[in-house]
């Protein structure tokens, strides 16, 4: 369909040139946006590609869009608004995120968490070369863990702990980092991946980069761009993985082959990133229990 476009709207131009050529050399009339095919609006044109008129607000665009068809989701697919994948660019959905556990029916979405630390340091003991912090949250409802294997935990479970909606433990910023940053949409639960869940988004963060790209090609009417954001190549990005009372698991973004993680001192601020399941809408507490119910025992 594009190259069926790309031929038309090189017609029209090669048209225009052509006309022009024959045309009086009497320049004072303008030619209409009509008279040279843009005779679109632009709500008209939807999130098809367009070509303006140079001398109004009319555009050239297909009359028809090729149909999006439903396909299965797999890693690297973009998905909608109702959970679903498609091939093309349909018109009448919203791209939440791109899916990288097709298994587990997980996404990370476009949009970056907050940028921030594990903790922050509330006092420091000696203040020499031997100087400690020491934290606001040190203790953690959740068991640390200081190997990848070891994680038991879920990203999901490791943000929403009951024990922090109940007020007996404080949350990390970076657990909360997601709804901090506004990634709490109706109809599902953003949360801060674990160690195991980050490499799975960095496995296909080339598949993420170019449909980011192509989502801020075909929705930028629809789709506030602004705050979306590539995987970073450099760096690290924090997992909701705790290592420990002054360190938790980070994992870096150009992964040197003697590990696939590593534990940073929480002071350390860094980036984080969003996921989210879609095996089902409407997720609430009760969803949640189900899910998390024997790793929210872990201590």
């Amino acid at each position: 369909m594009m190259k069926k476009y790309l031929l038309l709207a090189s017609v029209v131009l090669t048209g225009a040139a052509i006309g022009g050529a024959y045309a009086s050399i009497d320049c004072s009339t303008l030619p209409s946006c009509s008279e040279l095919g843009y005779s679109m609006t632009a709500s008209e044109c939807g999130n098809m590609s367009k070509l303006k008129c140079p001398f109004g607000e009319y555009y050239f665009c297909p009359t028809e869009l090729e149909e999006a068809k439903e396909v299965n989701c797999e890693s690297g697919s973009i998905l909608y608004d109702d959970f679903k994948c498609y091939t093309g660019f349909p018109t009448d959905k919203v791209p939440l995120g791109v899916v990288f556990d097709d298994e587990n029916k997980l996404a990370v979405t476009f949009d970056e968490g907050d940028y921030t630390s594990w903790e922050k340091c509330k006092t420091i003991n000696n203040l020499g070369e031997n100087s400690e912090c020491q934290y606001d949250t040190a203790d953690m409802p959740f068991k640390a863990c200081n190997a990848v294997g070891g994680c038991s935990g879920s990203g999901i479970c490791n943000t929403n702990h009951p024990k922090f909606e109940s007020g007996e433990f404080t949350k990390s910023p970076v657990l909360d980092a997601c709804n901090a940053a506004g990634h709490d949409p109706k109809g599902y639960i953003t949360f801060v991946p674990n160690v195991r869940e980050l490499l799975k988004i960095f496995n296909m963060k080339d598949k993420f980069n170019e449909a980011l790209k192509q989502v801020r090609k075909h929705y930028s009417s629809y789709y506030d761009t602004y705050n979306s954001d590539e995987i970073h190549t450099t760096g690290f990005y924090w997992s909701s993985d705790v290592y420990g009372e002054d360190h938790a698991n980070a994992v870096p973004n150009l992964k040197p082959s003697s590990y696939d993680y590593e534990f940073l001192v929480k002071a350390i601020p860094g980036p984080t990133r969003c996921a989210f399941y879609y095996d089902t809408l409407n997720q609430d507490n009760t969803w949640l229990e189900e899910k998390c119910s024997d790793k929210w025992t872990e201590k």
